[in-house]
Parts: structure tokens; sequence; C-alpha cells
């Protein structure tokens, strides 16, 4: 619904904006496709089976892989904002754009394995600067600290409780809360 407005509001907005926001609806609804296609193999092909939580189908390695795409863009988004609103001071966006990659490279690698990353680019904006940088940071923090939050209990599930897989029901919800915030931005 956010994507249609924001082409029905916006439509003499940057093609590169229009670009990103496609590409991220797009993304999200590839994501859920793949949430339904996970549930459908948890809860009706495997129904009863007790060892099925021991089990990661490609469906789930495909909506990991899509999250971190999705949060990728949208670190990158939020990035270049602080960029031009800090009139491209590089010191401050530099190590957002190292820990962006670094995330996106470390989930590459453990795409197999259950994820637990977390990201921490909402809280990495709370700088003091001039009023339009403090007023960018007030919102990014609304914006992303349901985001933040979700990540960290996820992770916390994935670490303490390794014989179930409700981490995966909240990883499943991290790549709509970045869409979201992307969306609303």
């Amino acid at each position: 619904m956010q994507a249609v407005l924001y082409f029905r509001i916006y439509p003499r907005d940057n093609p590169r904006i229009k670009l990103i926001v496609g590409l991220v609806w797009l993304l999200d609804l590839l994501h859920s496709v793949m949430v339904s296609a996970a549930n459908w193999s948890y809860l009706i092909d495997n129904f009863g089976n007790p060892n099925v939580a021991d089990t990661i189908f490609w469906s789930v390695a495909v909506t990991i892989a899509f999250t971190a795409v999705i949060t990728f863009i949208v670190h990158c988004f939020f990035c270049h904002r602080i960029l031009t609103l800090s009139r491209y001071n590089w010191f401050i966006t530099t190590p957002i754009f190292i820990l962006a990659f670094t995330r996106l490279g470390e989930l590459c690698a453990t795409l197999p394995s259950r994820n637990g990353r977390s990201s921490c680019i909402s809280y990495s904006v709370c700088l003091r600067m001039d009023s339009i940088i403090d007023s960018i940071t007030v919102y990014t923090i609304e914006s992303g600290l349901l985001t933040s939050v979700v990540t960290v209990v996820s992770l916390v599930f994935w670490v303490t409780m390794s014989n179930n897989l409700i981490f995966l029901a909240l990883h499943f919800a991290i790549s709509k809360l970045y869409a979201n915030a992307f969306l609303a931005t």
C-alpha cells in the first residue's frame, strides 16, 4: 500500500528513488511468497514431525537472502540521506557504509546456517549536529527502533533457544519492518 501511495503522491520524484521503491516493494513481495512457502513446509508438509525444528528449508534460506538485500538497500538509502544532509561529511557516513557492506558480506558467508546477525544503523545517526540533522536523527530512531528491537530479540532467541525456531518467526518480520521504515520515509 505504501508503494502505491508513493507512486501516486510523488509522480515526478527522482527516477532512481522510484526504482529503489519499486525494487524494495518487489523484494518484499517475493519475501512474503517465500515466508508462505516456508510456513507450508513447516506446518503442512511436516505436520506432526517433531524433528522439523532441526531443518532449515530452502525457502527459509531465500527469505534470509531477501532480508539481507532489503536491509542493505535500506541501510544504504538512510546512509545516503545522512550523507546529503550532513553536507557530504564522509567522516560520519563511511563507517555506516562499511557496516552495511560488512553485514551483507557476513550474511552471505553464513547463509546456510541460522541467521542471527544484528544491525545498529539506527543508533549510528545519533550525532549532535545542526537542527536538520537532529530532526533526521529523531525520525530515523523512531522509524528504526522497532526494527532494532525485533532484530535483537530474534538474535537472543536464536542464541538461547537453539532447539526451536521461535527466532525464525521474528526474523521473517525483520524484512517487513525494514521495508516499511524505508517506504514510510
